[in-house]
């Protein structure tokens, strides 16, 4: 019987690679036709019509393109492809490898050799600083071991007691004891009044510790002490002249020069003119 396709009249099929370039012929198509629809290069179609492996990609690749070939020239494209498979198959020591296309350097995307000539200047700079910063370094730790080494300088009498520390300051309630005969008013500032009567000598007044603002006002300052906890505050006001609105806060007594502690006297504490505690007199 004689083959539609390939004029055989053995009864044996051609095989597919024979049957596809016949049936090309038949529709009057060439190489370049099939390559321009298929997209598959020429060289590899005429492989193919060759029943060849040389020069394929892999096999994946391959039996695509021998379905797309079959596809354009109306043959069955999975037979074929079953087909071209066992072809390969019969060749084991064929290595189908895909090619790997080789696209040459643009040369607008290589870096102008100025470029890199900066870069290395740079590099070289940005070296050279940190090596000079290093030697500094170690430099400044040489001369700081040195100098721990050398003995102490003396120093004067005056430089030894500005490094003295301070002396803490002073903590604790105001108070304010009448050293002679004097009349006293104590009270909130803006507020109502603390304490507010004639003190006899020795007496003392504790300012509460919640005052808030508390302030003095009397005509004889010269006839009160005012301590800080323990600590004498000195004189307030100049003698027999009227003091009015004196804070008795320690923070603004702390600025008032110290005074001697006068000569002990009798304490007979007070309290807030509120309070109704009596009010102890010298003779108690």
């Amino acid at each position: 019987m004689e083959d539609g396709v390939t004029g055989r009249t053995d009864g044996v099929a051609a095989p597919i690679g024979e049957r596809l370039a016949a049936a090309r012929l038949a529709a009057g198509l060439s190489l370049e036709d099939i390559a321009a629809a298929t997209r598959i290069p020429t060289r590899h179609l005429a492989t193919i019509e060759a029943d060849g492996t040389e020069g394929l990609p892999a096999i994946p690749y391959t039996l695509g393109f021998v379905r797309s070939f079959a596809r354009q020239v109306g043959l069955d494209p999975e037979a074929a492809a079953i087909e071209y498979r066992a072809r390969i198959n019969a060749a084991p020591s064929t290595r189908y490898v895909a090619p790997e296309p080789y696209e040459p350097a643009d040369p607008a995307r290589v870096p102008p050799r100025w470029l890199a000539i900066i870069a290395l200047c740079v590099a070289l700079v940005i070296a050279a600083g940190y090596a000079v910063w290093r030697n500094r370094e170690n430099d400044g730790a040489r001369v700081a071991a040195t100098a721990s080494d050398a003995p102490p300088a003396s120093t004067t009498p005056a430089q030894t007691a500005a490094a003295q520390p301070p002396p803490p300051a002073a903590t604790g309630l105001v108070s304010v004891t009448a050293i002679a005969p004097v009349w006293v008013s104590i009270y909130e500032k803006n507020g109502p009044k603390l304490f507010e009567r004639e003190m006899a000598i020795g007496q003392t007044f504790e300012v509460p510790a919640a005052a808030v603002d508390p302030r003095l006002r009397t005509g004889r300052p010269q006839a009160l002490a005012i301590k800080i906890g323990d600590t004498p505050v000195g004189p307030v006001g100049r003698p027999e002249r009227l003091l009015v609105d004196q804070s008795l806060k320690a923070d603004a007594l702390r600025n008032v020069p110290a005074a001697a502690d006068p000569a002990p006297q009798p304490i007979t504490p007070l309290v807030p003119q509120n309070s109704s505690a009596p009010v102890a007199g010298p003779g108690a």
